[in-house]
């Protein structure tokens, strides 16, 4: 049996219309922005700016998710401004990317006003809230910079 791994219908409606969503993960309730949803390490994910809700850090701080791992999911009427620019240009490399919220200032990025400067490959670690377990991923990231 293949299973095809698809986008999540309210998230890709958050993302394209830049509203807010709340959710359940790893037994915090979130406040996000969301921002990428995709493929990665062959599970969908989604990549968002937690502003609210609990967490294990300083909010507001990046947050990715594994989308069958989010209960309690809903889709809020705030909105935020779209994309934030980051000093260090970074972006997650997806498997494969279903969808990227817009710039905050409206336009659609254009990759072809970058190019790549740099490919890093990344692990990181958590440990789980009752200290039983430890969690790891390993991700890429391509660093772009000006033409």
């Amino acid at each position: 049996m293949v299973v095809m791994l698809q986008p999540h219908p309210q998230l890709w409606t958050a993302i394209e219309n830049r509203r807010m969503v709340q959710f359940r993960y790893h037994g915090k309730d979130r406040l996000v922005e969301p921002h990428d949803h995709g493929i990665l390490n062959g599970s969908v994910q989604l990549l968002s700016r937690q502003v609210g809700g609990r967490s294990s850090r300083r909010l507001p701080n990046w947050l990715l998710t594994k989308v069958d791992e989010i209960t309690d999911l809903v889709l809020l009427d705030q909105t935020f401004p779209g994309g934030r620019p980051t000093a260090s240009a970074k972006h997650i490399h997806w498997d494969k990317l279903f969808i990227r919220v817009k710039p905050a200032n409206g336009h659609p990025q254009t990759w072809s006003e970058q190019k790549v400067s740099k490919h890093r490959h990344y692990k990181a670690c958590a440990e789980s809230e009752d200290d039983l377990a430890w969690y790891c991923w390993v991700f890429s990231v391509t660093y772009f910079s000006e033409k």
